[in-house]
């Protein structure tokens, strides 16, 4: 399997960074809870038996192999050039890379460093364009997004939020996060780089991701017999399916179709 890696820099000392890395699972089978199974099925109408059944026939999806916030040392600052060595070091230990993205701040030197390594890289903003993270929610709906246990990563995504702008943010505070490492500030360092490196694996591995892929936009345009399950994956929405903190309902209304 070729593994797709995303990272989101730190961008002062206060600030983590944030290193997602998967793959796709032709063979993950589509899981989901019973209550979110009996809140969709109520939603939109339908037995739950009969999407149970539905859910049962997928097959594939993304496996998260690694979701890591970092952070440097008290007054001091995270090192880019660790970082890119880290992700050398991967490669040279037989992790097939398909492609590794960072964020926009500061990415030209540890992309150039990347490239000149022989790994394919580039820069991806998750925050500018939402595909990455309708990509992302689009997965976990269907139940066909696997990662290892990471509470920093669930606390993020249950804070975002999506400014009068369109913008998809954190929050000013966080008194969860307080809880975990005494810091007030929001935080979604994680979230955008488990929603680049999900993009990245659909995107890149599309080859191997023939069940749908409901979020990514790109894809859409090649498969437009997709577009009438995104149309309805919005549609069937209700706030009992939204959790706190996610982004309104209204935001999905923007989508043209």
């Amino acid at each position: 399997s070729s593994y797709f890696l995303h990272v989101d820099l730190a961008k002062g000392q206060q600030d983590a960074a944030g290193l997602a890395l998967g793959h796709f699972d032709k063979g993950l089978v589509a899981a989901v809870s019973e209550a979110h199974l009996a809140e969709l099925a109520q939603a939109m109408g339908t037995p739950v038996e009969a999407l149970r059944q539905q859910l049962g026939q997928k097959t594939g999806g993304i496996v998260i192999d690694l979701a890591l916030q970092f952070k440097a040392p008290p007054g001091r600052e995270i090192l880019f050039d660790e970082v890119v060595q880290f992700i050398v070091r991967l490669s040279k230990e037989n992790w097939r890379l398909g492609r590794v993205t960072f964020d926009a701040w500061q990415s030209g030197s540890p992309i150039q460093t990347l490239q000149k390594a022989g790994i394919s890289a580039q820069e991806l903003s998750v925050t500018k364009d939402p595909t990455a993270y309708n990509t992302l929610k689009a997965l976990l709906y269907e139940g066909i997004l696997a990662c290892h246990p990471q509470p920093i990563l669930l606390r993020e995504l249950e804070e975002l939020i999506v400014t009068p702008d369109g913008k998809i943010d954190h929050p000013q505070t966080s008194y969860r996060r307080s809880r975990e490492d005494g810091s007030t500030k929001g935080s979604k360092d994680l979230a955008d780089a488990v929603a680049g490196c999900v993009y990245n694996c659909v995107k890149f591995g599309k080859s191997n991701f023939q069940f749908g892929t409901l979020g990514a936009g790109d894809l859409l345009k090649e498969r437009p017999d997709l577009i009438k399950r995104e149309r309805d994956l919005y549609r069937y929405e209700s706030p009992e399916l939204v959790r706190r903190g996610e982004k309104p309902l209204s935001w999905y209304r923007r989508f043209p179709w």
